[in-house]
C-alpha cells in the first residue's frame, strides 16, 4: 500500500489540496471509489462544502450521480449536508446499506469509518485529514483493510 502525507501549516490550503485531489480523481478515474475522513465531523463539513462549491458551476457535475454520501446524524452534520444523509431517502436497514454501499465517495469522521456498514466497505482510495490525529490503531488498521487498489484502469 502506497502512502502520502501532507504536512502544511495552518491556513496553507490543505483542504482545498484534498478537494482537489478528489475532483482529479472523479475525473480521472470515475468508477473509483472514495473515502474521506476526518477526525471531526466540522472537519468533514468543511471539507464536503469545499467540495461543493467547487463544483456548484460545472453542470456536468451532479452530487446525485457520483452517489454522494454524508455519514453521520443531523445533530453533529451541518444543515446544508443534510440532502446527503443516506437515510434521508431510504426507510430501511437493507436499503440504507446499499446506499452506502454502491456510493462513489463517501464523507465520514475517521471513527465512524471503521463501523457499521463502512467497516465492510472496500474503497480504491482512502483520504484521511489530519492523519496526525488519528492515533488509535485499530482505526488505522482498519482503513488500512478498506483500501484496495488505486490504479485506473
Amino acid at each position: 500500500m502506497s502512502c502520502f502525507g501532507l504536512t502544511l501549516s495552518l491556513g496553507t490550503g490543505k483542504t482545498r489540496v484534498i478537494t482537489s485531489l478528489i475532483s482529479l480523481l472523479l475525473h480521472t478515474c470515475p468508477t473509483k471509489t472514495i473515502l474521506v475522513t476526518a477526525p471531526t465531523h466540522q472537519a468533514v463539513d468543511t471539507i464536503l462544502k469545499q467540495f461543493l462549491q467547487a463544483h456548484e458551476r460545472n453542470p456536468d457535475f451532479k452530487p446525485s450521480r457520483r452517489k454522494l454520501v454524508r455519514i453521520g446524524t443531523r445533530d453533529t452534520v451541518d444543515p446544508a449536508h443534510w440532502p446527503y444523509l443516506p437515510y434521508n431517502t431510504v426507510n430501511d436497514v437493507e436499503t440504507l446499506d446499499k446506499r452506502v454501499y454502491y456510493s462513489s465517495i463517501v464523507f465520514s469522521t475517521t471513527l465512524s469509518a471503521g463501523v457499521g456498514v463502512l467497516a465492510t466497505c472496500k474503497f480504491d482510495t482512502v483520504i484521511v485529514d489530519e492523519a496526525a490525529q488519528v492515533s488509535n490503531a485499530p482505526h488505522t488498521l482498519q482503513l488500512q483493510r478498506q483500501r484496495t487498489n488505486c490504479s485506473c484502469r
